[in-house]
């Protein structure tokens, strides 16, 4: 159903559900989200993880167009929605209603929070490319830290009653402190966390406690000052994800890793039901002026922001952003969870009667209207895909490094200082300054190329060893779950056997790739010990004799194979046209040799090993 109908959707109609079951079953208001159970438990795994997300080259790249997509767009949006709004009402064009300037920009400043959770899922099962995508995320996150900091200012304001130019001053100042504070707080606790977790090695279950702890706490010390615990959170996960992650162990990141998604993807749908449940038991106020023009303001306004940014903001970007990506940015401008928690804050009374219908009937059309169809708009604007990176080759990475680097040399040669450049002195400055202080010499980091070229060797690796293992079936399954989870990340009970998989392949000197003899001795002692010995009684005579009987009936395996000339793979087709008949007969030499040493290699390196052998 989800393919059909974004998740969001389903989850309000289920709550919608639910909502109705409850209305008419329990009246003790039990099922209520209130602000407090929104700010302080809801919405901060759902930051976190966004935060995680968004520690990419892509996004750092983009972060001033998303900045200026975030603040100078939401601002424009609050500034031309309010007076607006106030100007509607005074000639009556609403119908009968009245609204004072502050009660207009106090709505206006909470029913611009984005939340586009439908069409980022979209976006993932799309496959858009990592620009749109982080334009598009990015803005998202940080418009909601902006908005629920202008909403708190204009609940200040219209408290107070008359606003003077002073408190408009404090009130400008304040956005600035909020988000600057909230920000430094963040940063402090990501590099505490860094600081931490470089001397864990030896107590490794309570790093995942030190991620999400420190990152809670980090966001309720911001709450607690009146700082922004949004940007505060943003800024401790994009600080943990850059330092903190490479000095936990491999257990623990995908600890971190998958358990942040999961508490996300709850909070999220408990948000969406609870919207649901709300639609049907609050109390409503329908006005159909204010909502019809509460609805075609935010349309028209949020595409008239996002054109008239993107037009300036394509001046300095040497990625321009098309026609069609900004139209799929401003049709995605989806309302909700966010608006409608801050709305839940107002003070009871008609006027809050009034704003929550009117932001209800704005999340229902952002969601059910533009979130249903927004998925074969993208495929009718056919928006540039992103490029998978399962079949990545070691050559595409070394384009782009070489590219980064020309472009990096240019740019100091020429004095067009640009962000390519740019990028490369802050990963100078980063790793010859910061990373020293914040991550453990054992931290499993590296550039990207070394990483890659480790992948490609293990896939080429585990192709040949299940070419191996063809012949025996439980040989074959045990390789391909270890393959799988090495290839996930996974540390599996044995991790020496990784290793051994890992050096099991070789490239020889010549044209061809073949199993290196140690490697394959190794592996057969592993499996045979893994496999034969289960009992305890056996005596060292019992034992070594029947991993003997064992390695013979490998070896026998090994010899039928090599004579059916499946041990080998030809590197290419190309060399093997060129080479002719003479490459077939080098091939058939060195089907010769490995036999013959195969032989003399395995009983020496497991009479050697048998008293290492692991009694299961």
């Amino acid at each position: 159903m989800s393919s059909c109908l974004p998740e969001s959707c389903i989850l309000i109609l289920l709550g919608l559900v639910a909502g109705v079951v409850i209305h008419h079953t329990d009246n003790s208001g039990t099922f209520h989200l209130s602000p407090r159970l929104f700010m302080l438990f809801l919405l901060p795994p759902i930051v976190l993880d966004s935060a995680y997300s968004l520690n990419d080259k892509v996004f750092y790249q983009n972060l001033g167009t998303i900045l200026l997509y975030a603040v100078v767009g939401t601002l424009l949006n609050w500034i031309f929605i309010g007076p607006t709004l106030y100007g509607l009402s005074q000639i009556k064009a609403m119908g009968d209603i009245s609204l004072s300037l502050l009660e207009c920009l106090l709505f206006s400043s909470f029913i611009v929070a984005v939340d586009p959770v439908a069409v980022l899922a979209i976006f993932q099962e799309i496959g858009v490319n990592k620009c749109l995508y982080f334009l598009v995320f990015g803005e998202s996150l940080l418009n909601d830290a902006v908005t629920i900091v202008l909403s708190n200012t204009m609940s200040t304001f219209l408290s107070v009653g008359d606003v003077s130019a002073n408190q408009i001053g404090l009130g400008i100042a304040s956005f600035f402190t909020v988000s600057l504070g909230g920000l430094s707080i963040g940063i402090i606790f990501g590099v505490i966390t860094s600081i931490i977790t470089k001397h864990t090695l030896h107590v490794r279950v309570v790093e995942p406690l030190c991620m999400f702890g420190f990152a809670y706490l980090a966001y309720l010390v911001a709450e607690m000052v009146h700082w922004s615990g949004i940007i505060s959170c943003i800024g401790c996960g994009l600080v943990q994800n850059s330092y903190a992650m490479f000095n936990i162990s491999r257990k623990s990141r995908t600890t971190v890793k998958y358990f942040s998604k999961m508490l996300s993807s709850t909070m999220d749908a408990i948000i969406f039901l609870f919207l649901g449940i709300e639609l049907y038991t609050i109390d409503h106020y329908w006005h159909s002026g204010f909502v019809l023009w509460s609805i075609f303001l935010c349309t028209i306004y949020r595409s008239i922001s996002v054109f008239g940014l993107t037009f300036l903001a394509n001046y300095w970007r040497e990625n321009k952003i098309n026609l069609e990506e900004q139209f799929i940015m401003f049709y995605g401008g989806l309302r909700g969870a966010v608006c409608f928690a801050i709305a839940s804050t107002l003070t009871e009374g008609k006027t809050k009667s009034i704003f929550m219908t009117a932001t209800f009937g704005v999340i229902i059309w952002t969601v059910f209207i533009q979130g249903l169809t927004i998925k074969p708009l993208v495929g009718f604007c056919k928006i540039k895909k992103m490029q998978s990176r399962q079949n990545y080759s070691l050559f595409q990475e070394m384009s782009e490094n070489v590219f980064d680097s020309v472009l990096a040399g240019i740019e100091g040669i020429t004095d067009e200082y640009g962000d390519t450049l740019l990028w490369m002195y802050l990963k100078y400055y980063d790793n010859r300054y910061c990373r020293p202080i914040l991550q453990s010499k054992e931290s499993e980091t590296g550039p990207p190329l070394v990483k890659l070229y480790e992948k490609v060797t293990l896939k080429d690796s585990t192709t040949g060893f299940l070419k191996y293992t063809s012949s025996n079936p439980a040989l074959e399954d045990a390789a391909k779950n270890t393959i799988r989870d090495v290839e996930n990340g996974i540390t599996t009970t044995r991790p020496s056997f990784k290793k051994m998989l890992k050096r099991a392949y070789s490239l020889d000197t010549g044209k061809t790739r073949h199993i290196s003899v140690e490697g394959l001795g190794k592996i057969l002692k592993s499996q045979s010990a893994d496999r034969r010995y289960h009992d305890k009684n056996l005596t060292r005579e019992g034992k070594q004799e029947q991993l003997k009987t064992h390695i013979s009936t490998a070896q026998e395996d090994v010899q039928n194979w090599a004579k059916r000339k499946r041990l080998f793979s030809v590197s290419s087709s190309a060399q093997n046209e060129e080479q002719g008949d003479r490459g077939s007969e080098e091939n058939d030499e060195s089907f010769d040799k490995l036999q013959t040493s195969l032989f003399q290699s395995i009983e020496p390196i497991v009479e050697e090993n048998v008293e290492e052998i692991t009694v299961l």
